[in-house]
């Protein structure tokens, strides 16, 4: 059986839509999911990529950031 790369499967950002309670949109974000820091400061939630410090999502929470089942 032929591995499959792990890029195949990429990393996402989930976060809530502003707005709805119910819906959550994503978006395919570089690295791996341990690249990653998730922090939340009451309702507020932030991701920042630990490489650089750079904060990829600063908004309401709760976010998400996981490997996808997914292929691209």
């Amino acid at each position: 059986m032929e591995k499959t790369p792990v890029n195949t499967f990429p990393t996402i950002l989930r976060f809530p839509q502003l707005g709805s309670r119910l819906a959550n949109l994503e978006a395919a974000i570089p690295g791996d999911p341990s690249d990653y820091i998730v922090q939340q400061h009451g309702a507020w939630w932030m991701v920042t990529r630990q490489n650089n410090q750079e904060t990829i999502y600063a908004g309401p929470g709760p976010v998400q950031v996981e490997r996808t089942s997914q292929r691209v």
